[in-house]
């Protein structure tokens, strides 16, 4: 959808982009095109669509034959939808992305994949969510704030490296495809963009052993500056010192000297 027309739309329907949401809508048709053929959709495969905006992206998959669920927020723009988006293989859910209950929408468990444009202030939370589904998704596509692709992505001893890396990164094999400057949005926003995608591990740990993942992590990244072992210890229990012992790590590690690998080999030591 070109700027004009876009313009047009938003304007007949009322739709004012709200900073506050991170509403930035996509105009440009090579990035469009991109992010289609990144994903290769499949005729018949499900795909939830969080934050579809004029549906743009929305309407090329379904050309190409997948099963759109999309979940939007704003009034305005789920009545542009409801009103001009009729498609036998496309369902609109209307609310909060990250109150949704995905289980029930999507019918879970299912294979799926996921889409979103997400403004940062979800991004953490939402991103978080569909890793921590019973049946998460095959693969993820994001068009994310910059700052928050490198954190997705980050190694481990930077800086970006945190709670959230490890969690995902336990789960997906994350790569940023291409930095997306400003003005392929409307309004433009104030920082650069990414475009990520997160591809599900061929031998992803246990949702068992995530859970336990995820409470050490969130406790050794909760003091960065305090050493991870002092820290994990209220949450991973007195098998603690035997665990690191197993995994040869340092009691005197903070949690970003931390290894990926390593907390998932704390987390099966702990529940062994």
């Amino acid at each position: 959808m070109k700027k004009a027309e876009l313009l047009s739309t938003l304007e007949k329907y009322g739709i004012a982009p709200a900073k506050s949401r991170g509403q930035n809508f996509l105009i440009d048709n090579n990035l469009l095109d991109a992010m289609c053929r990144s994903m290769d959709i499949q005729a018949g495969e499900t795909i939830l669509e969080v934050g579809p905006g004029a549906g743009v992206l929305t309407r090329e998959m379904l050309k190409l034959g997948g099963i759109v669920h999309a979940v939007e927020f704003d009034f305005a723009i789920q009545r542009y939808l409801s009103e001009n988006l009729e498609h036998e293989k496309f369902t609109l859910h209307k609310g909060d992305a990250c109150k949704v209950d995905y289980k029930e929408i999507l019918d879970l468990p299912r294979e799926f994949r996921c889409l979103a444009n997400l403004p940062y202030a979800i991004s953490s939370i939402f991103i978080a969510i569909m890793s921590e589904l019973e049946s998460p998704p095959l693969e993820m596509y994001f068009l994310l704030q910059r700052e928050m692709a490198e954190r997705l992505a980050a190694d481990n001893s930077t800086k970006n490296y945190g709670s959230l890396t490890v969690r995902v990164q336990a789960l997906y094999d994350v790569n940023i495809l291409r930095i997306v400057p400003p003005e392929v949005f409307f309004p433009p926003p104030k920082v650069q963009s990414a475009f990520v995608t997160l591809k599900l591990k061929e031998n992803p740990p246990s949702p068992k052993v995530l859970k336990k993942l995820n409470s050490i992590v969130r406790a050794a990244f909760s003091q960065r500056r305090k050493v991870a072992f002092k820290l994990m210890k209220g949450t991973a229990g007195p098998k603690l010192e035997e665990a690191y012992e197993t995994v040869g790590l340092d009691r005197k590690a903070r949690a970003e000297q931390i290894t990926i690998e390593q907390y998932i080999q704390l987390a099966e030591t702990l529940l062994a």
